[in-house]
């Protein structure tokens, strides 16, 4: 069954409502900053009561619909967010009021990636409350250089991508056929964990489904459920496989019956993330299977694979430009490219 992502979210939101805030302010009841009780009246709009507005509103809108997983992030920073300043009225959080949520977020040693991120759940919160036009109830100019938020240096960032040689350290000591195969697709094709898990032996339409020759990404897997979609509208796609990776999924596949999980525990249910993780940092510390996505991706364009094609393998969106409306590339062109790039290690 797939996951619910409004039961993602209710719960979560549900449990950031009753905790104790701890957003305290520094002069007995009133806020020195809004002049207002912590405790807010019923009738005040707080970050908190419109927090369940915005989850709403992402939960049921026609377009762009966050995937479970992006939806329990969402709520797991918020949960956050809530408990250090829930009881701020929506119209009095504005540049002054983001500086000390920034300031209280100090405790938690937080990189500026992750600062950044729950900023930006506050804003979307803000953001969300419109009137019945659609335009803005508090449309707000944040002021960078006054909230003094530390800035996400992206060359700093902790990214970690593995090397050919750690991939062939984990091919020589998995424990299995079945984890070997594993890691060979996912560092093959630079699919996201979820899609590798949900990957079926000749799947339905669907179903994400090795074919001979390929693998149609349809779904992909949240926690133990397929989700029935993808992470986003460009994750569906179909990846072409080099043709000595899907000789080894034809070896391996040959016994699992139409329909069933390529990667499967001895109950027939899909492998646990939990035990993939285990296994690759048991091998190599400090390793992540994002890693596989970012080594496939630096793979493909050392080798000059075309940025198009690229996209469309991974499952990037491509740019609003109008002559990739008019570009469409060719199956052929597709596993000509994959064949033509190879995998990068030996399997």
């Amino acid at each position: 069954m797939a996951t619910s992502a409004l039961d993602v979210g209710d719960r979560v939101a549900r449990q950031a409502l009753v905790e104790k805030p701890e957003y305290v302010p520094s002069d007995g009841d009133l806020d020195p900053i809004f002049g207002v009780s912590s405790a807010p009246s019923p009738e005040v709009v707080t970050l908190r009561s419109q927090y369940f507005v915005w989850m709403d509103e992402l939960k049921t809108r026609a377009y762009d619909k966050p995937s479970p997983a992006t939806l329990a992030t969402f709520t797991s920073r918020a949960k956050t967010v809530l408990s250090l300043a829930g009881n701020i009225p929506l119209a009095a959080f504005g540049n002054a009021a983001m500086k000390k949520f920034v300031q209280d977020c100090a405790h938690f040693n937080w990189s500026p990636s992750t600062l950044a991120d729950h900023i930006l759940i506050v804003k979307l919160i803000i953001a969300s409350a419109v009137n019945e036009e659609g335009d803005p109830l508090h449309p707000r100019t944040w002021n960078r250089r006054f909230v003094n938020a530390p800035a996400v240096e992206t060359a700093k960032q902790k990214r970690f991508v593995f090397t050919r040689d750690q991939i062939e350290a984990l091919l020589r000591e998995a424990k299995s056929p079945q984890e070997k195969l594993f890691y060979a697709v996912s560092a093959g094709t630079g699919m996201r964990l979820g899609e590798v898990r949900s990957i079926r032996v000749a799947g339905n339409d669907s179903q994400t489904s090795w074919e001979p020759g390929k693998i149609i990404v349809r779904t992909t897997m949240f926690n133990n459920d397929e989700t029935g979609r993808t992470k986003t509208e460009s994750g569906k796609r179909t990846v072409y496989l080099h043709s000595s990776l899907d000789q080894m999924i034809a070896s391996f596949a040959k016994d699992i019956e139409s329909g069933a999980f390529l990667f499967q525990s001895k109950h027939g249910e899909p492998m646990k993330a939990s035990t993939i993780a285990y296994r690759i940092t048991k091998i190599i510390p400090g390793g992540s299977h994002h890693g596989f996505r970012r080594y496939h991706i630096s793979h493909c364009r050392h080798e000059r694979m075309l940025e198009e094609l690229l996209k469309l393998r991974v499952g990037h969106s491509s740019s609003a430009d109008i002559t990739d409306l008019y570009s469409c590339q060719s199956r052929e062109v597709q596993a000509q490219a994959a064949e033509q790039v190879g995998l990068g290690f030996n399997l």
